[in-house]
């Protein structure tokens, strides 16, 4: 048993991002302590590269980033970045620390997980050959309600593997909205396949929204009608701005 005097906070940020597209979730991303470890399954890398270049070009040499931009239908993004972790992993498991060889890494980068997770559930498709699905369609195969019963717990298993490790973690996703049949009412939640959709949220302690105010790159930190947002640094505001140094103001 221990007391809760005796607990001992975290000093990294654990960041769920969803927003809009250019709403600044990779540049965000970026200004995480480095080095990091990106993977790149939207595309949008350059973004980053682009806007680093002219206001921070040292930071550049702090990204280790990989494209993981889907190329197939059989999931081979997802596996590219699975077979880049575990070697990380792995090294952690023997030296505590959380590196590739090259860099001891601080901040781990999954821009997009709603790419990510797309490609996961391809992957689940070509890798499950157990389950018996719709061979009437010929031109790809198509999930079913199992693949999905499947993917749930394969999604949780990796945040599960990630998130409790000594580095910071920001996964972006976009937002997906739906209606209700039922009630009418609209759901905003991340653009994530099958019930995750609603339940990335809580594996999180930072959930937030991007947006532009002003010109600038902002970001939602508490729940309202629309948006399921969260924050558990004490003091931070709603809105704030988008960076790091912003938000680790409000670190304990």
């Amino acid at each position: 048993m221990a007391l809760l005097s005796e607990y001992k906070e975290s000093h990294f940020i654990k960041l769920f991002l969803m927003g809009d597209a250019g709403t600044g979730k990779t540049v965000a991303a970026c200004s995480f302590p480095g080095p990091i470890k990106f993977y790149d399954f939207d595309g949008k890398i350059s973004s980053a590269y682009s806007y680093l270049k002219k206001n921070n070009p040292k930071k550049l040499e702090e990204i280790d980033f990989e494209s993981c931009v889907p190329s197939d239908g059989i999931g081979s993004a997802y596996a590219k970045m699975d077979a880049s972790l575990e070697p990380i992993l792995n090294e952690y498991k023997k030296t505590g620390k959380l590196s590739d060889g090259k860099f001891e890494y601080k901040t781990l980068v999954i821009d997009s997980t709603t790419i990510m997770a797309e490609d996961l559930l391809n992957w689940l498709l070509a890798f499950e050959k157990g389950i018996k699905r719709n061979t009437t369609i010929k031109s790809r195969a198509v999930p079913g309600q199992q693949d999905y019963l499947i993917f749930a717990p394969t999604f949780a298993s990796l945040l599960h593997e990630l998130l409790p490790l000594p580095w910071n973690v920001v996964m972006t996703g976009h937002i997906s909205v739906k209606q209700d049949d039922k009630t009418g009412e609209i759901r905003r939640g991340a653009a994530i396949p099958g019930r995750m959709s609603g339940q990335i949220g809580i594996y999180f302690n930072e959930v937030y929204r991007s947006f532009v105010s002003n010109g600038k790159y902002t970001a939602q930190t508490q729940a309202d009608l629309y948006y399921a947002c969260r924050s558990q640094l004490q003091g931070i505001p709603s809105p704030v701005s988008l960076a790091y140094d912003e938000l680790a103001k409000y670190l304990v």
